[in-house]
C-alpha cells in the first residue's frame, strides 16, 4: 500500500521546534524533506538514521534569497518555522527585511511549484501583548499588534525589533494569501517554547544561547539568578509541533487559520516550588528570587479556537517544567563528562 500522506518540507530542522516537528512527522508515517544550513546537514541526517527511507535533508543557507527549486520537488505541503537568528543582521532595517523575505521567499516559490498547503510559525508577540502589562482584556487570534517598521527602526531596541520582525513577517504571509486565495495557510502563534530536546537538536558547546528558549528557564537552576518573570508564559514545544502537523489536515473552509497556542500559564514561583518537591536533589540550587517573587499579572489569552480547529491538547505546565529541567541537567552532566565548563552569565 502506498503512503497517502504528502511529502512535507520542513525548514530549519536542526532548531528546537523544527527537530520536534521532524520527529513527530516521521513517527506518524510522513515522509519528510528538511532544510538546514550547509554545516548542519550531516548532523541533521544522522539524527534519524532509522528513517533513512522517509527522511532527507538539503542545504538552504539563505532564507530570504535561497533557491528552493530542488527542495520543493514532489512536496505536497510546507511547514516553515526557520527564522533568522537574532542579532545576525547589521541593522534593525536589515533584520526586518530578512525576516519578511524569509516568509515570502518560500511562499512564492512554493506557490510557483503548485503547493497550496502551508503552515508557518509566528509568535504571540504579533497579538500586541505587552511585557509585564496588567490585564485589560482577553487577547485572541483576532488581535494584532501596532508596532510599525519605522517605530522599530527608530527605537533600535532588540525586543521591539523582534516584535516587529514577527508582526511584519506574519502580516506579509496573510497579505500574500489574500491576493492568492487558492493558498491554504495556517499560522501558529505560541509564546515561549519549553520542553525536552528532540534527537535532531545538537548542543556541542556549553553556551546559554544554544539552549533555545529553554535558556529562559535555566536561571531557575541558579540560586543567585533572577529569571525574567514575563518569560514564564510558555507552552510545550511538543504540543506546538503537533499542532503544526495537525494543521496539515485541517480543511480550508474554517475561516482564517491564525492560531494562538497557549497552555495553562504559571509563574516561576510556581515552578521552583514544584521542582523542589518533585526533584529534591535540586532544591538547594533553585533561584531564590523566583522562590520569593511576588505574583505578576499578564494580559490573558484565549486559545480556544486553536483547540477547536487544530484539535491540540496542551500538556500540564508541571510536565513541561520537569521535562525541561531534566533535559537541562542532562546537558550539564554531558558537558561535565567531556570536561567542558558551563559558566552562564548570572
Amino acid at each position: 500500500m502506498s503512503n497517502s500522506k504528502p511529502l512535507v518540507l520542513v525548514t530549519g530542522v536542526t532548531g528546537f521546534l523544527g527537530s520536534h516537528i521532524v520527529k513527530l512527522l516521521l513517527e506518524q508515517g510522513f515522509r519528510v524533506r528538511g532544510t538546514a544550513r550547509s554545516g548542519k546537514v550531516s548532523s541533521a541526517r544522522e539524527a534519524y538514521t532509522q528513517y533513512k527511507e522517509s527522511y532527507e535533508v538539503v542545504p538552504i543557507d539563505d532564507l530570504a534569497g535561497g533557491d528552493y527549486t530542488a527542495a520543493l520537488q514532489g512536496v505536497g505541503a510546507i511547514i516553515h518555522q526557520a527564522a533568522p537568528l537574532p542579532d545576525r543582521e547589521a541593522s534593525t532595517e536589515d533584520a526586518l527585511n530578512v525576516s519578511v523575505e524569509g516568509n515570502l521567499n518560500i511562499l512564492r516559490q512554493g506557490d510557483k511549484a503548485g503547493i497550496t498547503k502551508f503552515v508557518f510559525a509566528s509568535s504571540w508577540n504579533t497579538l500586541g501583548a505587552e511585557r509585564g502589562a496588567r490585564p485589560t482584556r482577553v487577547l485572541t487570534d483576532q488581535d494584532w499588534g501596532t508596532i510599525t517598521r519605522e517605530e522599530a527602526i527608530a527605537a533600535g531596541n532588540p525586543w521591539l525589533t523582534y516584535q516587529a520582525e514577527k508582526l511584519l513577517s506574519e502580516r506579509a504571509v496573510w497579505d500574500y494569501v489574500d491576493q492568492h486565495p487558492h493558498i491554504d495557510a495556517t499560522t501558529v502563534n505560541p509564546p515561549f517554547l519549553y520542553g525536552p530536546f528532540a534527537p535532531g537538536y545538537r548542543i556541542p558547546e556549553p553556551k546559554l544561547g544554544a539552549l533555545g528558549s529553554n535558556a529562559f528557564m535555566y536561571p531557575l537552576l541558579i540560586p543567585s539568578a533572577k529569571p525574567l518573570e514575563w518569560c514564564s508564559r510558555g507552552v510545550d514545544v511538543r504540543d506546538v509541533a503537533q499542532a503544526m502537523i495537525n494543521a496539515l489536515s485541517v480543511p480550508s473552509n474554517v475561516g482564517r487559520k491564525r492560531m494562538l497556542l497557549t497552555a495553562e500559564w504559571f509563574s516561576w514561583k510556581d515552578a521552583v516550588e514544584y521542582i523542589a518537591v518533585e526533584r529534591p536533589a535540586l532544591k538547594d540550587r533553585l533561584s531564590v528570587a523566583a522562590r520569593d517573587a511576588e505574583p505578576v499579572d499578564f494580559t490573558p489569552f484565549d486559545p480556544s479556537r486553536a483547540k477547536e480547529v487544530l484539535k491540540v491538547e496542551f500538556r500540564p505546565w508541571q510536565v513541561t517544567v520537569l521535562d525541561t529541567v531534566d533535559a537541562l541537567v542532562a546537558w550539564e552532566n554531558d558537558w561535565k563528562s567531556k570536561g567542558l565548563k558551563f559558566d552562564p552569565p548570572f
